[in-house]
């Protein structure tokens, strides 16, 4: 509550309050099932949510998604927001991953045994037997083609195999 003599909040910064809580809603609304599984949340408006995500109808889902704001400008949402913060940082490091693996897939299938040695040079566990198939099978597949099958098989087993 307020301290003595302490003049209640603006209209404008309840009004910014409440937008703010709004926009968590959604952004939570629309996590993964992992991830909001794992966001610590009271049961009340964990149920609420997870009605807000049966809905289909966008006016129905607009107006269950205002309920659970309104519900969430009654607790701190500092740890929520924390939680979400994480789990978008852990999506950045997911995607960037993904685009260096990407990278490494696109070399190797440019340069050919260049590119494996480059690679075995970045990341020296991985078994040089193994990437000179793929890449070769990915290699004959792209001049055939635009089947991708052996290109995937590169990525997964380059994704597997290496650590950024």
């Amino acid at each position: 509550m307020e301290k003595e003599g302490t003049p209640p909040p603006s209209r404008n910064r309840r009004k910014d309050e409440a937008n703010r809580k709004r926009e968590i809603a959604d952004e939570i609304a629309a996590l993964n099932e992992a991830d909001f599984r794992a966001l610590a949340i009271p049961d009340d408006i964990r149920e609420a949510f997870v009605l807000a995500r049966r809905v289909d109808a966008h006016g129905g889902k607009r107006r269950q998604l205002q309920l659970v704001a309104k519900m969430m400008r009654l607790i701190d949402t500092g740890p929520i927001e924390a939680q979400l913060a994480k789990s978008y940082r852990k999506e950045g490091e997911i995607k960037a991953r993904n685009r260096a693996v990407e990278r490494w897939r696109d070399r190797l299938m440019t340069e050919g045994s260049a590119g494996v040695k480059a690679l075995r040079t970045a990341f020296p566990t991985i078994e040089a037997d193994d990437v000179t198939t793929l890449v070769a099978a990915a290699r004959d597949e792209l001049r055939r083609g635009p089947a991708r099958t052996h290109a995937r098989a590169l990525f997964r087993f380059l994704w597997k195999n290496t650590s950024g």
